[in-house]
């Protein structure tokens, strides 16, 4: 049965349709568009999570994540943990708070879970506060994503 709904998946991408997709999905995505992007990147850091955070009818909007965050600073602010055992993942992941990409359907590989409500609550949280902190990192998240 797994295997019928994967098919569904794929050939839904195919046909460049993400509306599988919702809000508060963590997906397993590359992080690149073209095969130039990809060389830029280390190996083993071309794919990674990312959250959903808004989608309309053309496009979706995430978060990405890391295993590894940077920065001492603001460190609560930047970055919401995900539970590694809560969400099922490899590592300890973190919720990059700063920036928002465009994700294209080349991108996706397969959906990881769901954030839960409270998760997706508290991140919408931690977004508005961002946004309205004074940040030395400058921040690239617009209003229309903390709907």
């Amino acid at each position: 049965m797994k295997i019928i709904e994967f098919l569904k998946k794929l050939i839904k991408v195919k046909n460049n349709d993400l509306s599988f997709i919702k809000v508060g999905d963590i997906i397993w995505a590359k992080r690149y568009q073209s095969d130039e992007e990809k060389n830029k990147l280390e190996v083993g850091h071309q794919e990674s999570p990312f959250v959903i955070i808004k989608k309309d009818k053309k496009k979706v909007f995430a978060l990405q994540c890391t295993s590894n965050p940077h920065g001492k600073e603001y460190y609560r602010l930047l970055y919401y943990p995900l539970g590694r055992l809560r969400y099922n993942l490899d590592k300890n992941t973190y919720i990059i708070c700063i920036s928002v990409y465009e994700l294209k359907k080349i991108q996706y590989v397969e959906n990881l879970g769901h954030l839960s409500n409270y998760d997706l609550n508290q991140l919408k949280k931690q977004l508005y506060i961002v946004k309205n902190k004074n940040i030395s990192k400058k921040l690239i998240l617009e209003d229309k994503y903390l709907d």
